[in-house]
């Protein structure tokens, strides 16, 4: 099982703050998409952080994906761990995340860090 805390996720722009708790963590749910095994030992170590829009059916705008900050230690690390991460959102995101209508201006837009260091299994 993996740890929610590997997984944070904001909503952003001026209306994420009408962003209900339950969509940061449960509505948009990719931690079960997200292959860490896959990741080198260095890229393991390399978190980052994922910007993307969702349509109004709760579906990943797949050109909008791209890594805004990364913590780690090599560029090559954080485009590996990146890569992962996007494969997750877009694995997730197939039939649209299940998001209030009248909300979605509130969580059209979201960054979401990705740090496996922060992992743990049971």
């Amino acid at each position: 099982m993996i740890r929610a805390a590997a997984i944070s996720l904001a909503a952003v722009g001026p209306a994420a703050a009408e962003v209900p708790a339950p969509i940061r963590a449960e509505m948009i749910p990719v931690a079960q998409c997200w292959n860490v095994g896959s990741l080198s030992p260095v890229a393991a170590l390399t978190s980052v952080t994922v910007a993307f829009s969702l349509s109004r059916d709760g579906k990943v705008v797949t050109d909008s994906l791209k890594m805004t900050a990364w913590d780690g230690t090599s560029e090559a690390a954080a485009l590996e761990a990146y890569e992962a991460a996007r494969r997750a959102i877009l694995r997730c995101s197939q039939d649209g995340f299940d998001l209030p209508a009248e909300q979605y201006d509130a969580w059209k837009h979201i960054e979401m860090t990705f740090d496996p260091r922060r992992m743990e299994v049971s």
